[in-house]
């Protein structure tokens, strides 16, 4: 018997233009092409690393349409916890920079999971400044500050920090 149809499955490639787009909305790109979930190793459906940002669909995965459909109530889900209130607030506890003291070394901007950091000039001084609704509050900034111009508001540092 000889067969006289052939089917291939469908090939889902990210667009052209995500790369462009994923650097506007200060997310990131696998090497796959799609937009980068919070964390590869623990799959945590829909999140980004941008507060607020969340992906549905074949925007940051290939799947079947069952998958697709439970990822898209999945960030509806996140959008309506995150505007549980009707309003974004920002953390309870978010990084600050000290204009002051910053020596414009970048090292904020390049270790902040969440791309709450930014290069700001405030009229005065150029220096980092945190975004406050996009700052999650993990400290990653103010761990690896070389000059100790940044720390979080509404928390003190331990006192063997202080004492070095």
């Amino acid at each position: 018997m000889r067969g006289e149809i052939l089917i291939l499955p469908e090939t889902t490639r990210p667009r052209a233009d995500t790369p462009q787009l994923a650097a506007l909305l200060k997310v990131r790109v696998g090497e796959d092409g799609y937009f980068q979930d919070v964390n590869i190793r623990h799959y945590r459906p829909g999140l980004s690393v941008r507060r607020g940002i969340f992906f549905a669909g074949r925007c940051h995965m290939d799947a079947d349409a069952h998958t697709l459909e439970a990822d898209a109530l999945q960030a509806a889900a996140n959008i309506d916890a995150l505007l549980l209130g009707g309003v974004v607030t920002q953390e309870a506890m978010i990084a600050n920079v000290d204009a002051d003291k910053c020596v414009r070394c970048l090292t904020c901007i390049r270790t902040c999971p969440h791309a709450a950091v930014e290069l700001a000039d405030n009229g005065e001084v150029i220096a980092a400044k945190v975004v406050d609704l996009a700052c999650w509050g993990c400290g990653a900034c103010v761990a690896n500050c070389p000059v100790r111009a940044i720390s979080m508001v509404g928390q003190a540092l331990p006192a063997w920090v202080e004492s070095n």
